[in-house]
């Protein structure tokens, strides 16, 4: 994520940052991040996913960077060429009713499929990024997480959920870890995750489960190791929370 204007604060996996014009932000395979603007605030953001053949391992993990101006020289070329991209795509309205059903961001479906198909477009695109990466390994001008005391709860209470993935926490149990209300507590996931303790608690147990999956453990192991109380239940959350059974995302994603 790229905040191209105003701030931004991110929470990713506990850890709050807050983010201003030209801070780019990097998230890992499957980790969990929200992202919100104070009240009556707002910031217009870049987002884009990638893939490397091989990452350096110190590269973009656990990292939000401050980009100087030959960096966001880069990204206003990257961001220009997708807007580009975009407008010069039409569409039909057999094809605009049937993205629509399938994804969110529908409008740029047929710009990336074009892209796939475009080894000019591809090789433009993948020339940006690299030397944007390239660039930026050998600055590393690191944001700092945020310093508040609420920022420092949340981290607390979210390290705490994860040290204990396979357990039946409680509300109360995460409450009294941090010494808040759970009052408190539940206001705090509400300002940083913008959903409930219990919910936030699931989803980091389903993303758990997808790695879980991903190295061929069972449906029925996997409910058993993140303490759902049955593999039915299990395979309800999973529904719930990724649109898919567990069988059937393993499926997708072996195909």
């Amino acid at each position: 994520t790229y905040v191209c204007d105003g701030n931004l604060c991110n929470c990713v996996d506990g850890k709050v940052y807050n983010m201003e014009k030209g801070d780019l932000i990097f998230y890992k395979p499957m980790e969990f991040h929200q992202h919100y603007v104070e009240d009556g605030k707002n910031a217009e953001n870049f987002f884009f996913s990638f893939s490397f053949e091989k990452c350096p391992d110190d590269f973009a993990l656990d990292a939000v960077y401050k980009l100087n101006s030959k960096q966001r020289k880069i990204m206003e070329k990257i961001i220009d060429f997708s807007i580009e991209a975009v407008r010069n795509v039409t569409f039909t309205e057999e094809e605009i009713a049937r993205q629509k059903a399938e994804y969110v961001n529908y409008y740029f479906i047929k710009p990336l499929l074009a892209f796939d198909k475009s080894t000019t477009d591809m090789a433009t695109v993948t020339n940006y990024f690299e030397a944007l990466f390239l660039d930026l390994y050998n600055t590393k001008n690191v944001v700092e997480e945020s310093g508040s005391f609420l920022a420092g709860v949340f981290k607390k209470a979210v390290f705490y959920m994860n040290d204990h993935i396979s357990d039946k926490v409680t509300i109360t149990d995460i409450a009294k870890h941090c010494c808040i209300s759970e009052t408190s507590l539940k206001k705090l996931f509400y300002k940083f995750a913008n959903t409930s303790v219990h919910k936030y608690f699931v989803q980091l147990k389903i993303t758990q489960a997808v790695i879980l999956l991903r190295n061929n453990v069972s449906a029925y192991e996997i409910s058993q190791q993140l303490g759902f109380a049955s593999q039915a239940y299990f395979s309800t959350a999973f529904k719930r929370e990724t649109g898919l059974t567990p069988s059937e995302y393993l499926n997708r994603k072996l195909n």
